[in-house]
């Protein structure tokens, strides 16, 4: 199950990172910087269980501005791209999944 789940996750990922919304990272500028290239996709609620492909708390993300969001957890809470601690890793009890192609 779980191979299937990263099969299932990859090809979602990429789809999502190809779409014009998401080609640019959306942490560059509130961090003040110019946006780059979106390289990856940052789990804003973590990757745990349905999280993996929950796309709707995926934001696009240069890998820069990735490695400083889990660098830096408190500011990037602060400019919004990191859920609190408490919802962090932990599924809405609201809503439904959308691990769905994209």
């Amino acid at each position: 199950a779980l191979a299937r789940n990263h099969g299932t996750y990859s090809r979602l990922r990429k789809a999502w990172l190809a779409k014009p919304e998401n080609r640019f990272c959306h942490i560059c500028v509130p961090r003040g910087l110019d946006a780059r290239p979106a390289v990856e996709c940052h789990h804003s609620r973590g990757r745990i269980g349905r999280l993996l492909c929950e796309v709707r708390f995926w934001i696009p993300a240069c890998t820069e501005c990735h490695d400083w969001v889990h660098a830096n957890p408190r500011e990037a809470r602060r400019i919004g791209v990191l859920a609190p601690a408490s919802e962090f890793n932990v599924f809405p009890s609201t809503g439904t999944a959308l691990c769905v192609p994209v």
